[in-house]
C-alpha cells in the first residue's frame, strides 16, 4: 500500500490538504496506512484533544457523527467538526455498504471560527480555503481514491493467493470480509463457487485450518470488537454490522471468544485509553 500512499500523499500537497484514510468505526489496520495518515495528528487537533471533554466531543464527531452522516449522504461532502475546522469527507462503499473513509483536511472556512478561545492563535494559522478550492478538491480525489482502493484489494487478492491456493475458496473468503453485514450460508457460498456443500467445507477447512462456521464467527467477533472498541455504536448497531440479529447469542458468541461481555468489554478498552 505503500505506492498508493505515496501518490495521495503528493496529490494531497498539491492543494495543502492533509489525508487521512481509515475504517469506518475507527477499525484503522484494515486499511494498510501508517498512522500518520489514519489519526487526527495537526498541532491544533493534539491541542484540541488535551482537554478531556473536547477530547470526547472529537471522538463522538469521528466514531458517530460522521459514520452517521456517511450512512445518511452516502457521497463526498463537506464537513465541520465542533473546533471550527473543516475536512472534505469521502466515503468508499461496496454497493451498500461503507467500508472506509477518506478525510481531506483540516483547513478553515471562510465564514467559520474557532469556539475555543485560547486555541485561537493555532486556528488562524490553519490554510484558509475558498469555495471553489473545496469544490476542485471534491471532484479530483474521489475517483483517484476509489483507484486506489481497488488497487489495494488486487494487492490483498494476490497476497491471500499466497495462502490459500484454491481460487474457489479464496472468493469465498473475499465475500466473507465484503458481505459481513448479511447473512452468508455455507449452501449459498458453495453455490457462488459451483461446489457441493460438503465439497465446499472440506475445501474451506482445508485451506484455512478453520470450519465455515468457526471462520465466520471469528471475523464477526473480530470485527464487533473492533467496533465496541473505537466507536460510540450502540449494540445493537454492533450486531446489525456484524450480520447477526440475536443479541443474547451475540453476547454469549462474544464473552465465549473474548472473554469478557460486550458491555464489559467496551468499558474495559476505555478504561484503558483513558487511563
Amino acid at each position: 500500500m505503500e505506492d498508493a500512499e505515496k501518490i495521495l500523499s503528493e496529490t494531497a500537497k498539491l492543494c495543502r490538504l492533509d489525508f487521512l484514510w481509515k475504517g469506518i468505526g475507527g477499525c484503522r489496520a484494515a486499511c494498510g496506512f501508517s498512522p500518520e495518515h489514519t489519526l487526527h495528528c495537526s498541532r491544533f487537533c493534539r491541542e484540541v484533544k488535551k482537554n478531556k471533554t473536547r477530547l470526547e466531543r472529537c471522538i463522538r464527531n469521528d466514531n458517530q457523527l460522521l459514520v452517521e452522516k456517511i450512512g445518511t449522504v452516502r457521497a463526498p461532502f463537506l464537513h465541520r467538526c465542533h473546533a471550527g475546522v473543516s475536512e472534505i469527507v469521502i466515503p468508499l462503499f461496496n454497493g451498500k455498504q461503507e467500508l472506509e473513509v477518506v478525510l481531506l483536511g483540516i483547513f478553515r472556512e471562510e465564514n467559520a471560527h474557532c469556539p475555543y478561545r485560547s486555541l485561537e492563535l493555532l486556528y488562524r494559522q490553519l490554510p484558509l480555503k475558498k469555495g471553489c478550492a473545496v469544490a476542485a478538491a471534491m471532484e479530483i480525489f474521489p475517483p483517484l481514491c476509489r483507484i486506489l482502493l481497488e488497487r489495494r484489494e488486487q494487492k490483498n487478492l494476490q497476497d491471500l493467493g499466497t495462502r490459500i491456493s484454491d481460487s474457489r475458496i479464496r472468493q469465498s473468503v473475499v465475500y466473507l470480509e465484503r458481505n459481513m453485514m448479511n447473512p452468508v450460508s455455507a449452501e449459498q457460498m458453495a453455490s457462488e463457487v459451483f461446489l457441493s456443500k460438503s465439497r465446499f467445507l472440506h475445501l474451506f477447512k482445508a485451506e484455512t485450518g478453520y470450519s465455515w462456521q468457526e471462520y465466520l464467527l471469528r471475523k464477526r467477533m473480530e470485527k464487533a470488537a473492533g467496533l465496541l472498541r473505537d466507536t460510540d455504536l450502540s449494540i445493537s448497531s454492533v450486531m446489525e454490522k456484524c450480520g447477526m440479529r440475536d443479541q443474547s447469542h451475540f453476547g454469549m458468541m462474544f464473552r465465549r471468544c473474548s472473554g469478557y461481555s460486550p458491555l464489559v468489554y467496551r468499558k474495559k478498552f476505555r478504561a484503558k485509553r483513558n487511563a
